[in-house]
């Protein structure tokens, strides 16, 4: 991966976010207008394709708790009302309840956080439960040993993951993290030891509370069945498998949670693909309050990411809705930082006489053209463009009507056409403005300008009137002397 592609994509994200409005708090409700969710949507593709093609987390086994941060992130793209984090906002709500312990959708999105990996939203809400605020009752104290017991195995479970990573950032510090891959199997070993021992004596672990409490005996056992993922036994994973299908709302979540509890260090190149066909069978009937479309989008593009298919990413977001003309003039700079994108990405379009990357961004630069507010940004991107770019610009700065409308925009246009040595054009501009001032009558504006254009013939045209008003001057003059 190249650090200047890897810079490219970073540039676009900050400048995507630039735009997005302050209080875009996906928890707090969608975005306000439609502008605001497609740079919503274009910020999370963005994150996606740098995951899957760029991010060294991926080739270094990172990828699981990468991908469980970014659904963390854009999340809110898959619900039912897009860019609305339901699950975010939900755990809020449930912060700020009177009695949390009657809420019916408490232990399901406490298990939710779970599944995905947001432990430490998950952790606060556990110990919001009544019963910590009345350890002096005996029942009360009760159910506490029980939480506790689950609390603690999110409090311990390892992690691989880069301390200080994005990612890591992301999901929290809740649980031990570690980049030592041998370290991290001995651990993760240990742990699901503990898990399968937890999960086969429930029934003792959970007696106390279930007296009191049996929604909370339930959701404290779906926490164990959710992390029962990556046993050992069969029969414990296959279980845990559907329970997960149940309690994620769409096959995303399920896969992301596959991955943190049973897949931890998969490559996605080589496994994600039939991974894939495996969580979209089992999740297809339980998904509920998600957009279908953008995830339909998703069942193309994470597979071909995941495959570095670069030709099927790059057609997949040229005839998506969720990517702007901008997005698909941008996305070759980003791609090229893959091996293998070069030789795809170069390759002649037929009838069109270029690659891939000129015509779209030609295509773009075209939208610029007609506003005056973006006509010289449209120039720059041209600029990017070896074959047809030098000629389109030399015709646009000739023919724009909106250097000749603004004096100011007239010298950023002469210097844009200086600064790519389009001489000509440079030339032609000059005659423009130079005929323009004429017409006014702001005769020194217009010879200043022919002047620029090298151009004596018109210079002296323009200055012919004014020698013949001097010379009448002269003459009169002259007159008048040699009649005294």
């Amino acid at each position: 991966m190249s650090f200047r592609h890897r810079l490219t994509l970073l540039v676009l994200l900050h400048l995507i976010l630039l735009q997005l409005p302050i209080c875009s708090d996906p928890s707090l409700g969608p975005p306000t207008d439609a502008a605001a969710l497609h740079l919503a949507y274009e910020a999370g593709l963005w994150q996606l394709l740098d995951l899957f093609l760029l991010s060294e987390d991926t080739q270094e086994g990172f990828f699981a708790e990468a991908f469980a941060a970014w659904l963390a992130e854009h999340g809110g793209l898959l619900s039912s009302t897009p860019g609305y984090n339901t699950l975010a906002a939900d755990a809020r709500r449930l912060t700020v309840s009177p009695r949390i312990e009657i809420d019916p959708t408490y232990w399901p999105i406490v298990q939710r956080l779970v599944l995905v990996g947001q432990l430490e939203t998950a952790a606060e809400l556990l110990m919001l439960h009544p019963a910590y605020r009345e350890l002096q009752n005996p029942g009360m104290a009760t159910q506490v040993e029980s939480i506790e017991v689950v609390y603690q195995l999110l409090r311990v479970v390892p992690r691989f993951s880069r301390a200080g990573s994005s990612s890591s950032g992301r999901l929290g510090s809740m649980g031990t993290l570690t980049d030592d891959l041998v370290q991290f199997g001995r651990e993760r070993a240990e742990w699901r030891k503990r898990v399968d021992e937890l999960w086969a004596g429930r029934e003792r672990l959970l007696a106390g509370i279930k007296k009191h409490d049996s929604a909370a005996a339930q959701g404290l056992a779906g926490i164990l069945c959710l992390l029962c993922a990556g046993s050992d036994n069969a029969a414990n994973a296959k279980k845990s498998f559907e329970y997960s299908s149940n309690i994620a709302t769409n096959w995303v979540e399920l896969l992301t949670g596959v991955l943190l509890w049973k897949y931890t260090t998969l490559q996605p190149q080589i496994h994600l693909r039939q991974l894939l066909a495996t969580i979209q069978a089992g999740q297809k009937a339980h998904e509920r309050d998600s957009d279908g479309a953008f995830l339909d989008f998703l069942h193309e593009l994470l597979p071909a990411s995941a495959d570095q298919e670069v030709q099927s990413v790059v057609s997949l977001c040229t005839n998506s809705p969720y990517c702007s003309l901008q997005f698909v003039a941008h996305i070759f700079d980003v791609l090229r930082g893959h091996p293998a994108a070069e030789r795809i990405i170069s390759r002649p379009r037929p009838h069109y006489g270029v690659d891939q990357a000129e015509l779209y961004t030609l295509n773009y630069a075209e939208t610029l053209l007609g506003h005056a507010d973006t006509w010289l940004m449209a120039s720059e991107y041209l600029a990017w463009c070896p074959v047809n770019g030098a000629a389109v610009m030399e015709a646009v700065i000739d023919q724009s009507p909106f250097p000749v409308q603004d004096e100011r925009m007239a010298l950023k246009a002469l210097a844009l056409a200086q600064r790519h040595g389009l001489t000509a054009a440079a030339a032609g501009l000059c005659r423009r403005l130079g005929r323009a001032a004429a017409q006014d009558g702001r005769l020194g504006a217009a010879l200043q300008w022919t002047m620029r254009a090298h151009d004596p013939a018109v210079c002296a045209e323009l200055v012919a009137p004014l020698l013949a008003q001097v010379q009448q001057l002269l003459l009169e003059q002259v007159g008048l002397q040699y009649c005294w």
